[in-house]
């Protein structure tokens, strides 16, 4: 319907208005473009930088990952839990008494039984000593199969030693904290 005035009445108002103002400008649509292209970007940015974050963690790393998720199973489910190396797979495992599997944490085709790497489990005798003060001097080393964690968030005393490469790195874990106490290249 056409008032004497020249504008339309608006099927969805009663006030009367012209036909082009329910229509979006060229402004408007690139205003709205740019936006949408601008979210985008930021999308296709925090992608990216999320995908490189799965990149394959060091050896070390993933070793000291395991010790903790030990700890935490052991005190979470109030059995001793065991940590160590399959060498078929390559693989740290976390199994229970039962020999339940609890968690795996793989190290790379370099730990696998033809691999030039290596991770072997060192379990030190302290030997008391006045001289030497609190906790003795190192001793003797006696080879582990692996690594037992108690329900009190405790450990075996172990060492860590990772060849790699040719290079050895030895990582001795604290036995009530599972943080590493000194990390040497010999």
């Amino acid at each position: 319907m056409t008032l004497a005035t020249g504008t339309s009445r608006c099927a969805l108002c009663s006030s009367p208005k012209r036909a082009s103002a329910w229509a979006f400008t060229i402004i408007e649509l690139l205003l709205v473009m740019g936006l949408m292209a601008f979210a985008t970007t930021l999308f296709l940015f925090n992608f990216s930088s999320l995908l490189d974050r799965t990149e394959e963690l060091r050896p070390e790393e993933v070793l000291r990952e395991a010790v903790m998720d030990a700890r935490f199973f052991a005190a979470r489910e109030r059995l001793d839990m065991f940590l160590s190396l399959a060498p078929e797979t390559g693989a740290l495992q976390i199994q229970s008494l039962e020999g339940a599997l609890m968690a795996e944490y793989p190290l790379g085709s370099a730990f696998t039984s033809g691999g030039q790497s290596e991770l072997r489990f060192v379990a030190e005798i302290q030997r008391a000593d006045a001289e030497a003060g609190f906790g003795g001097r190192r001793g003797a080393t006696t080879p582990l199969n692996q690594v037992v964690f108690s329900p009190d968030r405790s450990s075996t005393p172990f060492t860590a030693v990772l060849r790699i490469s040719g290079e050895v790195q030895e990582l001795r874990f604290e036995p009530f904290s599972g943080l590493v106490v000194e990390n040497s290249n010999p």
